[in-house]
């Protein structure tokens, strides 16, 4: 998806989702809500050896 500026580090957050109630469905027009719980993992970059050798292992590069 960046062809010509590839992302310096990626990461990923963990969020829990809740449905909202169906009054606050018509209040606010949004079917759910969610809360930052954490990192699913940290800020990586290529230079990471950890990050390196899973993508490795898989093959990706």
């Amino acid at each position: 998806p960046f062809p010509d500026k590839p992302p310096r580090y990626v990461r990923a957050l963990l969020y829990e989702y809740h449905f909202t109630s169906p009054e606050e469905r018509k209040r606010t027009g949004a079917w759910w809500t969610r809360t930052l719980t954490g990192d699913y993992f940290p800020p990586v970059s290529m230079d990471t050896p950890a990050f390196r050798r899973v993508l490795q292992s898989q093959g990706w590069m």
